[in-house]
C-alpha cells in the first residue's frame, strides 16, 4: 500500500466486516426472526454478503431465497419479523462478534500518533454504540455515526461528512476504511480517499474490483 495512506489526520472506519466480524450474531438474529414466523433459517454465507445493506435487506434477501415472489409476506409482516430480529440481536450483540486480527492494535497505534478516529456504519446508532461498548472499543473513537444518524445512510456522503465535521476535518484529510461498494460510493461522493479490506462483507464482489484506492489484508497496514 502506498505510504501516503499512513499519514492522514483522520481515519473513518466501517464497522461490520471491517473492524468487527459481526456476521455470526447477525445471521443468528435473522434466522431467529425467520423461524419465529415459520421460515427456514438464513444461510450464514448469504448474510455475510448482505450485512452492509442493513438488517431489513438481510431479512428480505433471505425471504427471496426461499419464498416465491407472490407468496412473500407483506410489509407489515416483514416489519414484525424485523422487530423480532432486532430484539434478538440486541440481546446477543457480542456473543460471537469479535474484532478482526490486528484491528485493535491498529486503532491504538493510530490514536497514539494523534490521528482522529471515527466509526461510520449503516448499523443503527443504538446498536452501534452497544456493540462498541460490549467489545470495549468505544473509548478509541472521537465520533460514532450510525445508519440513522445522518439524513441519508451510505452510499450517500452524509454520514462521512457528518463524521468529518465532528472531527474538525475536511473530507480530503480523512481516509475511509471499508469493505463494500456501499463504502466506496459514500467515500467517493464525500471526497475521501478509500481503502478496502480484503476479508470483509463485499456483497460477493472481489475486493480488488470494489474501486478503492488500495486493498489491505489487515488494518495494521495503515500504521
Amino acid at each position: 500500500m502506498p505510504s501516503d495512506f499512513k499519514g492522514f489526520p483522520g481515519y473513518l472506519f466501517d464497522l461490520d466486516g471491517t473492524l468487527v466480524d459481526t456476521a455470526p450474531d447477525i445471521a443468528g438474529a435473522v434466522s431467529h426472526g425467520l423461524q419465529r414466523f415459520g421460515y427456514r433459517p438464513a444461510p450464514p454465507a448469504l448474510v455475510r454478503h448482505w450485512v452492509g445493506y442493513g438488517a431489513r435487506a438481510c431479512l428480505e434477501q433471505a425471504l427471496a431465497e426461499q419464498v416465491a415472489e407472490g407468496d412473500r409476506p407483506d410489509a407489515a409482516a416483514v416489519d414484525a419479523m424485523l422487530a423480532c430480529c432486532l430484539e434478538r440481536y440486541r440481546a446477543c450483540i457480542a456473543d460471537q462478534s469479535a474484532p478482526y486480527p490486528g484491528a485493535v492494535e491498529a486503532l491504538r497505534a493510530l490514536s497514539d500518533r494523534g490521528a482522529k478516529l471515527a466509526v461510520v456504519t449503516n448499523k443503527r446508532i443504538r446498536l452501534t454504540q452497544a456493540l462498541l461498548e460490549a467489545l470495549q472499543l468505544a473509548p478509541l473513537f472521537h465520533a460514532v455515526i450510525g445508519g440513522d444518524s445522518a439524513a441519508r445512510p451510505k452510499p450517500a456522503p452524509d454520514p462521512i461528512l457528518m463524521a468529518c465535521e465532528q472531527l474538525g476535518l475536511q473530507p480530503a484529510e480523512a481516509l475511509f476504511v471499508g469493505d463494500s461498494p456501499t463504502d466506496v460510493g459514500s467515500a467517493r461522493a464525500a471526497g475521501c480517499a478509500i481503502v478496502c479490506v480484503s476479508y470483509g462483507y463485499s456483497h460477493g464482489i472481489a475486493p480488488e474490483r470494489l474501486g478503492a484506492d488500495a486493498v489491505v489484508d489487515s488494518l495494521e497496514a495503515l500504521v
